[in-house]
């Protein structure tokens, strides 16, 4: 919802302010109206709404600051600091966005409750929601359903195994994120030899 309504405006040439504003806002009432729903017919524990945070995650400008390092790096000191005030001011013009929607629909923020699930049943559901994120993140910038699939395969295996790492191993977060970063790169590499993306 939120990327169909950022998506519909930038068509239209408004601002990417006003853009981000409206599709992060959209986002938010989408999942708040969502998680009311399953609250209603299936009683869903009122912690979850906690979850919303993560309707916006969207917008998050990962290309421009990862680019924007490099090009520091390289001392291209201009288009690093263009690409990193781009990022952000999207950063800042999501939240608060998200922060005026926590407000008005009354959603505290929270950590949410662990689980109770046995160790594979998690393992399990953590590989299908990685998959999924990773794949719905690839088709929404474009790529193909093949290409997004074998992307989804390679992050929900390196995103689990940073969740297991830290989870059940009691890896430091940074070192878990270091390796399953390493482990993306190596399958990215080996898919791209055999199946060309």
């Amino acid at each position: 919802c939120g990327q169909f309504a950022r998506g519909s405006l930038a068509k239209r040439r408004i601002t990417v302010a006003a853009t981000t504003a409206v599709g992060v806002a959209a986002a938010c009432l989408a999942y708040y109206l969502a998680f009311m729903l399953g609250h209603l017919l299936w009683g869903l524990d009122m912690v979850h709404m906690r979850g919303y945070i993560g309707a916006m995650l969207f917008v998050i400008p990962g290309f421009p600051f990862i680019t924007s390092g490099l090009d520091i790096a390289k001392l291209d000191m201009r288009s690093g600091l263009e690409r990193l005030t781009y990022a952000l001011f999207i950063i800042l013009v999501a939240t608060g966005t998200g922060w005026v929607m926590a407000t008005v629909l009354q959603i505290k923020p929270g950590d949410l409750q662990s689980p109770d699930l046995s160790k594979p049943a998690l393992t399990a559901f953590r590989l299908l929601a990685s998959f999924c994120g990773v794949f719905g993140f690839s088709l929404m910038f474009n790529s193909h359903r093949r290409m997004a699939a074998a992307a989804g395969v390679v992050g929900a295996v390196a995103n689990t195994m940073r969740l297991s790492l830290v989870d059940f191993a009691a890896f430091p977060a940074p070192l878990a994120a270091f390796l399953a970063a390493l482990l993306a790169g190596l399958l990215a590499g080996y898919v791209r030899e055999k199946v060309g993306y």
